[in-house]
């Protein structure tokens, strides 16, 4: 019983050696381990009243950004939606086109997005460990009179009653209007998702950063805060064992550029008016320099996220002459 508590306590001691060498998203390499899919889906209202003060293109922001951050075990789509849907990308296609070809969507006409969650619906991996939808809206459901507007609402209660039982959650970044109720709310009750009210001494911005590191529990190492037009950084990726290296710089004013110089396979590059992205992948040196200016003096926030693949080789033997039991562990990464 003693030689079986100390191997007990050597193998968690082992455990924890490794995560303190890796102190970051970890993942299996084998796909049948821990490398379970995620999968989400932006539902965009591109309706009239979501016009004002550029929330529209604040809408797109946080949908690419969200995309783009994330680790390799999510997958993202993206559904724009008035009365019918009128843009949308599957999964894995969210690039810099995207966010362009988002500048360009009419806004126009009512709002029915009973249409947009049966779509997204549709399009859900039933495989998937987690299914989230995620309304970026102002919550208003409304048709040319109020006989039609009445039943676009039950229509969508009735598909978050159907969502609800399939397992998918439904989260809201809700964008306030006074001259509106948001009906969208009914979906984040019932799937007990998450609700945040842009305005409420937060930007969306930050609740889009409060999703990606809280919700979802994105693991990332804080580089910097700052009050800026214009910075230059070298970032320490600690090593080069990584598969991902990602840097996400977070915006409160426009981002003119945006330069991330470094060696590895090949360098993704995403930005919006207040978020950039830049993703390495196999970095092959730990050191890279960044750089970015603003269109006005603003706050700032820069994130390191790193991703690890990595797989175990476990070899153990016993000597019953000397009750010695040996274990040896080779961790390789990805490579």
């Amino acid at each position: 019983m003693e030689k079986i508590e100390k191997i007990t306590i050597k193998l968690l001691m082992l455990l924890i050696g490794f995560s303190l060498l890796f102190p970051v998203r970890a993942l299996a390499a084998e796909k049948d381990e821990i490398n379970e899919k995620k999968q989400i889906i932006f539902l965009l209202d591109a309706s009239k009243s979501m016009q004002g003060d550029g929330q529209w293109i604040e809408a797109a922001d946080s949908a690419c950004m969200i995309a783009s951050a994330l680790p390799k075990e999510y997958e993202v789509a993206l559904l724009v939606y008035n009365t019918e849907i009128v843009y949308e990308e599957d999964f894995g296609n969210i690039n810099q086109k995207t966010r362009h070809a988002l500048e360009t969507v009419e806004l126009q006409g009512y709002t029915t997005p009973a249409v947009a969650l049966e779509t997204a619906a549709d399009m859900f991996d039933s495989a998937a460990a987690d299914k989230r939808v995620v309304f970026i809206s102002d919550g208003e459901i409304s048709l040319r009179d109020q006989s039609e507007t009445e039943t676009a609402i039950r229509q969508f209660e009735n598909m978050v009653d159907q969502i609800a039982e399939q397992g998918i959650k439904i989260d809201m970044f809700a964008i306030p209007n006074d001259k509106t109720e948001n009906e969208v709310s009914y979906g984040t009750k019932v799937t007990s998702g998450e609700q945040y009210t842009v305005g409420e001494n937060q930007t969306i911005e930050e609740i889009t950063a409060k999703y990606l590191f809280q919700t979802l529990q994105i693991e990332k190492i804080e580089l910097g805060e700052a009050v800026s037009g214009e910075g230059n950084m070298t970032v320490d990726l600690q090593d080069t064992y990584m598969q991902n290296a990602k840097i996400l710089l977070v915006s409160g004013e426009n981002i003119e550029d945006f330069h991330v110089t470094g060696q590895c396979e090949s360098l993704n590059m995403l930005q919006g008016n207040k978020f950039a992205v830049a993703e390495l992948e196999n970095p092959l040196e730990r050191q890279i320099t960044m750089d970015y200016s603003l269109e006005n003096r603003g706050n700032v926030h820069i994130y390191l996220i790193k991703e690890y693949f990595l797989k175990a080789d476990m070899e153990k033997s016993y000597t019953s002459e000397e009750g010695t039991f040996t274990l040896k562990v080779n961790v390789v990464n990805h490579q």
